[in-house]
Protein backbone atom coordinates (compact mmCIF):
# COMPACT_ATOMS: atom_id res chain seq x y z
CA UNK A 1 0.00 0.00 0.00
CA UNK A 2 2.45 2.74 0.45
CA UNK A 3 4.80 1.94 -2.39
CA UNK A 4 1.24 2.90 -4.46
CA UNK A 5 0.82 5.51 -2.49
CA UNK A 6 4.18 6.80 -3.35
CA UNK A 7 4.10 6.03 -6.86
CA UNK A 8 0.58 8.05 -7.30
CA UNK A 9 1.58 11.13 -5.04
CA UNK A 10 5.15 10.88 -7.33
CA UNK A 11 3.32 10.93 -10.27
CA UNK A 12 0.74 13.92 -9.18
CA UNK A 13 3.71 15.56 -8.68
CA UNK A 14 5.28 15.18 -11.74
CA UNK A 15 1.82 15.51 -13.49
CA UNK A 16 1.64 19.28 -11.65
CA UNK A 17 5.35 19.85 -13.03
CA UNK A 18 4.70 18.78 -16.57
CA UNK A 19 7.18 15.96 -15.92
CA UNK A 20 4.97 13.51 -18.54
CA UNK A 21 7.71 11.00 -18.81
CA UNK A 22 8.28 10.45 -14.59
CA UNK A 23 4.40 11.16 -14.27
CA UNK A 24 3.74 8.06 -16.97
CA UNK A 25 6.06 5.93 -15.04
CA UNK A 26 5.02 6.67 -11.13
CA UNK A 27 1.29 5.63 -13.08
CA UNK A 28 2.75 2.15 -14.62
CA UNK A 29 3.81 1.58 -11.35
CA UNK A 30 0.94 1.91 -9.38
CA UNK A 31 -0.84 0.12 -12.05
CA UNK A 32 1.76 -3.08 -11.42
CA UNK A 33 1.21 -2.81 -7.97
CA UNK A 34 -2.93 -2.24 -8.30
CA UNK A 35 -4.47 -3.42 -11.64
CA UNK A 36 -7.46 -1.03 -12.74
CA UNK A 37 -7.12 0.96 -10.37
CA UNK A 38 -9.25 3.83 -11.26
CA UNK A 39 -6.96 6.47 -9.67
CA UNK A 40 -3.98 5.40 -11.25
CA UNK A 41 -5.57 5.32 -14.70
CA UNK A 42 -7.05 9.05 -14.78
CA UNK A 43 -2.75 9.98 -13.61
CA UNK A 44 -1.55 8.03 -16.99
CA UNK A 45 -3.86 8.98 -18.74
CA UNK A 46 -3.78 12.65 -17.84
CA UNK A 47 -0.10 11.99 -18.48
CA UNK A 48 -0.19 10.55 -21.62
CA UNK A 49 -2.62 13.42 -22.94
CA UNK A 50 -0.47 16.33 -21.59
CA UNK A 51 2.60 14.81 -23.52
CA UNK A 52 0.53 14.56 -26.28
CA UNK A 53 -0.38 18.02 -26.45
CA UNK A 54 3.11 19.36 -25.37
CA UNK A 55 4.25 17.98 -28.83
CA UNK A 56 1.90 19.49 -30.75
CA UNK A 57 2.54 22.79 -29.06
CA UNK A 58 6.12 22.20 -29.78
CA UNK A 59 4.86 21.22 -33.52
CA UNK A 60 3.26 24.62 -33.73
CA UNK A 61 5.51 26.17 -32.83
CA UNK A 62 8.03 24.88 -35.18
CA UNK A 63 5.44 25.86 -37.62
CA UNK A 64 5.10 29.34 -36.93
CA UNK A 65 8.69 29.69 -36.79
CA UNK A 66 9.12 28.71 -40.35
CA UNK A 67 6.37 30.91 -41.70
CA UNK A 68 7.58 33.77 -40.00
CA UNK A 69 10.79 32.78 -41.74
CA UNK A 70 9.23 32.52 -45.28
CA UNK A 71 7.24 35.55 -44.69
CA UNK A 72 10.49 37.58 -44.03
CA UNK A 73 12.43 36.16 -47.23
CA UNK A 74 9.25 36.94 -48.85
CA UNK A 75 9.16 40.92 -47.26
CA UNK A 76 12.82 40.92 -48.21
CA UNK A 77 12.73 39.82 -51.81
CA UNK A 78 9.91 42.66 -52.65
CA UNK A 79 12.55 45.09 -51.63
Amino acid sequence: RKAYNVAIKKGTDALNGKKFEEAIASAQEALRLRADDPIALKLLTDARKGQADAGMMVAEAEKKKQYDGFVKAGQTALT
